[in-house]
């Protein structure tokens, strides 16, 4: 009789291991969260650590960026299910824009002409035997409900710290030098620190954003009680189609008294990056520039520019970035995730929604793969192919927006027959 083996399976290979995180962004946390969830209930493997690290302090990171964001639930930009997978969809929902509305009532994207009339009007529809379905929620609303569950979730996050660099060390880990001189070893890294990732620029050649030939400026409009914000930008958001030569439009509400408006044009070349403080003579030729382009569009776009808190009004550029692949055996443990991988312009309205499938799917590849190449190599044929149609989307909507001519008329009889079927 043989005697009873004494083989002892081998452990997963995340098993005690530190995970350092640069960036507490909707990419960052939402990761901290989902790993933390793939894990629950484990008890052959110690889960690994998480500590991640943010240049801003925790008001400034939930207290900024009041713009609005989608949150939707279409297969290749679905926030929506990863929230729910988290736990947290409901939660997120009730401090959503559209929150006090009913599920299918709560507002809808549109497509306008410059009067406002719909090409298209899609509202929100259940999604699934939950019926999820898409909202738009202020950013800094997302930022604070994950900020908390990444916290509950025992992830370590340190505020006021930034990576200031990153290498990799001997024995096949990393090591991260906090801008405050400390230095930090770890198992594995991801960079989650944003489009304009410091990783990126330090690790990989090449890492730039690209211009995608728009510029764009918008404000925010703050009223004294809900009924003064005009019709249909109280609820609903959208583009619109059609104006004077190649102006772009969108229109959103950011909460209960506010509602925000973004023009945009074609240019061959960037403009100047603008944020408050504006110097007053900059801003008032800007505002002068957004009279001029309100003056092409209904009268409640004039209303919205009348209303517009100054501090608010910016000046941007289109920027994104192809997706790309990783390389542990060439560049180590370093993944990159949301927009420090894939930036895309606000054209694609997915941002958010692939920050979120990146955490998730990444966090799952990690659990149910037996190495950190084969969790990776699932991740990118996730996440690459994702982003690229995201991507060519967002380059196609930044077409149709600023079209003129012919191209206009062949895009709006394309967008009426769409309209007839929506």
């Amino acid at each position: 009789m043989d005697p009873p083996s004494t083989k002892v399976a081998p452990s997963h290979f995340l098993d005690g291991k530190t995970i350092l995180v640069s960036g507490a962004g909707i990419a960052g946390l939402a990761f901290a969260v989902a790993l933390a969830h793939q894990f629950a209930g484990e008890t052959s493997t110690t889960r690994p650590r998480v500590i991640i690290f943010e240049r801003d302090s925790y008001e400034e990171r939930v207290g900024r960026e009041g713009y609005t964001l989608s949150l939707r639930t279409e297969y290749n930009a679905g926030g929506g299910q990863i929230l729910d997978r988290l736990g947290l969809y409901e939660q997120v929902r009730s401090v959503s824009v559209n929150a006090k509305e009913g599920a299918v009532e709560g507002g809808s994207f549109n497509v306008w002409h410059p009067d406002f009339r719909p090409f298209v009007r899609l509202a929100a529809q259940p999604i699934g035997p939950k019926r999820l379905v898409g909202m738009r929620i202020r950013r800094n609303a997302l930022q604070k409900v994950l900020a908390h569950a990444a916290i509950d979730s025992g992830a370590e996050i340190h505020w006021q710290s930034a990576v200031a660099s990153a290498k990799r060390i001997k024995d096949g880990r990393v090591e991260v030098s906090l801008d405050n001189g400390s230095i930090i070893s770890g198992d594995i890294l991801i960079a989650a620190d944003g489009s304009r990732s410091k990783l990126g620029s330090l690790l990989r050649p090449n890492h730039d954003l690209d211009y995608a030939g728009v510029y764009c400026w918008s404000g925010i409009a703050k009223y004294a009680s809900p009924e003064a914000i005009p019709k249909p930008v109280n609820r609903d958001w959208g583009v619109v189609v059609g104006a004077k030569d190649g102006l772009g439009g969108f229109f959103s509400p950011v909460d209960e008294t506010s509602s925000l408006w973004c023009f945009s044009r074609r240019t061959s070349e960037p403009k100047e990056p603008l944020r408050y403080p504006i110097p007053q003579d900059r801003l008032d030729r800007l505002m002068e520039e957004t009279t001029d382009a309100a003056a092409s569009l209904a009268p409640l776009v004039k209303n919205l520019v009348s209303a517009t808190n100054p501090d608010t009004v910016m000046q941007f550029n289109a920027m994104d970035r192809k997706p790309f692949s990783h390389s542990i055996s060439t560049d180590g443990p370093s993944i990159y995730i949301g927009d420090a991988n894939h930036a895309v312009s606000p054209f694609a309205g997915a941002g958010a929604n692939l920050a979120l499938m990146d955490a998730w799917d990444l966090a799952a590849a990690m659990k149910n793969c037996s190495s950190l190449g084969e969790a990776v190599k699932a991740y990118d044929a996730l996440a690459v192919p994702r982003a690229s149609k995201i991507l060519k989307i967002s380059h196609w909507t930044i077409d149709i927006v600023h079209a003129t001519g012919i191209k206009l008329l062949l895009y709006t009889l394309i967008l009426r027959v769409l309209g007839l079927f929506a």
